[in-house]
């Protein structure tokens, strides 16, 4: 079928709820498309809901061999407050199931006179629809940003919503980003340096290298989407209390607007290998690798410095999904293999 004839046929037939007898909603004067439910007609009905997710829910995407939606949520941020944040999750039958019966209005014909009578959504559509993997006429999606980035070309990024070139889904929440000149130079380079030091000011470098360190580490999780590979970067120190972990939070913050997320190694490669499989999934910019005791090593981790995608394998699920590895950081003292940094 093609989307954009079905979708104006759906369209073109809308009414308004109150028409319809017993038909009770917050929106009622809303006029919303009519979806027949016939016998017989399953793929057709399933196309036809595709083009209303098409056409009315934009945060509805494709994702690692999954549909998922950006929603919007709170973190703790450890002081007893919350911070908003942007996550991805999973759509499952029953909310695909609700979000139809939103979006349209789905009728049966019954009785003698075959009168139109309202129905919820037939889960049985909506399972259908979850099943065509690799059919799915959905945006692709690899992250969510909540800062302005750089797409590979060096253009900005900074236009909330989906952007079709990098598949990124950009939510800056309640901030109002400043727009920037359309001719940059190096007066503002100097300046924009000159800001991100004061966040660094208070941290004990050893030296302009550590420095440095810190630095590249802000600057890659703000724009990790347009690199096809980035290094990891460990901060280490000789005490506890050192701002370590504070550190790797002044870089989540910059680029996501909340602090990084946080896992601890796992007791073997392969216990660590699947916590990374999480992280890849969830689709975080940078993530944090804490409290590493043990030498840092695994197939998994060298590939996510070396790859641009990766192949992990959903837990319970039977094949692999192509993700976008993220900017790891080690914000403790540890020993690590040469062959993972």
């Amino acid at each position: 079928m093609n989307h954009d004839d079905s979708t104006e046929w759906i369209c073109d037939s809308t009414f308004e709820l109150d028409a319809i007898d017993g038909a009770k909603s917050t929106h009622a004067a809303a006029s919303l498309p009519i979806i027949t439910l016939e016998q017989g007609q399953l793929p057709a009905l399933v196309d036809q809901a595709e083009c209303l997710l098409l056409k009315h829910c934009p945060d509805i995407f494709q994702r690692a061999g999954a549909i998922v939606c950006v929603t919007r949520g709170t973190l703790p941020d450890g002081a007893g407050a919350s911070v908003p944040m942007v996550r991805l999750v999973p759509v499952s039958k029953h909310h695909l199931s609700e979000r139809l019966g939103r979006i349209a209005v789905w009728q049966r014909h019954r009785g003698k006179d075959q009168l139109a009578v309202p129905v919820d959504p037939p889960l049985k559509i909506a399972e259908t629809y979850l099943a065509r993997v690799g059919q799915w006429a959905l945006p692709p999606l690899i992250g969510v940003i909540n800062a302005p980035t750089l797409r590979p070309d060096g253009s900005v990024l900074d236009q909330p919503g989906y952007d079709p070139v990098t598949r990124l889904y950009f939510d800056p929440g309640a901030i109002m980003f400043e727009p920037l000149p359309e001719q940059l130079t190096r007066d503002d380079a100097k300046a924009a340096l000159a800001r991100l030091l004061v966040l660094l000011k208070e941290f004990a470098f050893v030296s302009e290298v550590d420095r440095a360190v810190a630095l590249s580490g802000i600057l890659t999780a703000c724009i990790r989407r347009a690199l096809p590979t980035a290094p990891m970067h460990a901060f280490t120190a000789p005490t506890a209390g050192s701002g370590k972990s504070m550190l790797v939070d002044v870089c989540s913050l910059i680029a996501q607007g909340h602090q990084a997320p946080v896992f601890s190694q796992g007791r073997d490669d392969a216990e660590t290998e699947k916590r990374l499989h999480g992280a890849l999934l969830a689709g975080d910019a940078l993530i944090s690798l804490d409290n590493c005791t043990q030498p840092l090593d695994g197939d998994l981790l060298c590939q996510m410095h070396t790859q641009p995608t990766v192949r992990v394998r959903p837990l319970g699920g039977r094949s692999y999904v192509m993700c976008r590895p993220p900017s790891p950081c080690l914000p403790q003292a540890m020993r690590w293999s040469s062959r993972a940094i």
